[in-house]
């Protein structure tokens, strides 16, 4: 039976998108489309947004951030890894139109390979992990950390922005978020892990300015483990790095997680010194998926590959689906 790749209709946006990510863009139905058989059904779907990630000189650069090209199971299904393949060709098409220089997505393991083959350039992610030293890190009588939960506090996740940007406004693969996309995107991604209560939000403060963020940390929880998704300070403030990591490691004590973790955090000066000493015997550094990235302006493979791999360059987790 013939299938048609077509943009998506109103009427199919429930079944074809199936997050409220998809909403935060005014933009989605221009920017999705379908692999549809003649009866209506769905085969496929796909969507893309447009990000601002910066490049290895820290400039953002303009990218068409993919999602919905399948899943593990999907890797099995030849007729539908042709549909994902026909779907993505149109992203590309579409991307270009609208001036992009890169596409970027994070595909399942299995098809790596077949989108090596069709010209994606893949850079893995990284992480550290281990079991707890028992090391006490450096503190400072300078700051303190509480928790923050960006659903009640005045302000909400717009008290992060300024946090964000001064940690990362040179730090290359970062996603340049503004305001709508932390109200937006980011408040649903971690809303939905606080729901079922894995997640948490502490946040450091100047004890003699406590209005005033200048750091937080984002972690994950899980039965049997934990892990550091995000951390960001001013320049200002160093100190309080090892202080919301301090923090984190207390709260998971407390609800009785392992004492075994990984930490999502770039290899940075201001880090690695305290990160190396967290773990005994020392860290495990392990490889998580893949950035699946396409250029599509003239950019060199040496300075599409120093994007995502020069010292300090990193792709918070929050920003990858």
């Amino acid at each position: 039976m013939p299938v048609s790749y077509c943009p998506l209709h109103p009427a199919d946006e429930r079944i074809a998108i199936i997050t409220a990510a998809f909403h935060s863009d005014p933009h989605r139905f221009a920017r999705s489309a379908v692999a549809q058989a003649p009866d209506g059904r769905l085969h496929a779907a796909i969507t893309y947004w447009i990000r601002m990630i910066r490049d290895a000189a820290g400039v953002p650069r303009r990218v068409a951030h993919i999602w919905g090209v399948g899943t593990p199971a999907d890797a099995a299904d030849v007729v539908r890894q042709q549909h994902a393949d026909q779907l993505i060709e149109w992203v590309l098409q579409a991307a270009r139109q609208e001036h992009c220089e890169l596409a970027l997505f994070y595909p399942a393991a299995e098809t790596c390979a077949h989108y090596a083959k069709r010209g994606w350039r893949l850079f893995p992610n990284r992480y550290r992990q281990g079991r707890f030293s028992g090391i006490q890190l450096p503190t400072t009588e300078a700051y303190s950390i509480r928790s923050y939960d960006p659903t009640h506090e005045s302000g909400g996740w717009l008290r992060l922005v300024a946090v964000y940007d001064a940690y990362n406004a040179t730090r290359p693969a970062t996603v340049v978020r503004d305001e709508a996309y932390w109200r937006d995107y980011l408040s649903w991604r971690w809303g939905e892990w606080s729901a079922l209560g894995s997640s948490s939000l502490l946040v450091a403060t100047r004890v003699d300015t406590t209005q005033t963020l200048c750091g937080y940390i984002i972690p994950k929880y899980y039965d049997d483990t934990f892990i550091i998704v995000e951390i960001a300070v001013v320049p200002s403030a160093p100190a309080a790095l090892p202080m919301l990591v301090t923090g984190v490691l207390e709260e998971a004590a407390q609800r009785g997680v392992a004492d075994h973790f990984r930490i999502y955090l770039p290899s940075d000066p201001q880090i690695d010194p305290w990160a190396t000493q967290l773990f005994t015997p020392a860290p495990q550094v392990g490889e998580y998926g893949a950035h699946a990235v396409y250029p599509l302006r003239e950019i060199t493979p040496a300075e599409l590959a120093a994007m995502f791999t020069v010292p300090g360059s990193h792709s918070w987790l929050l920003d990858q689906f």
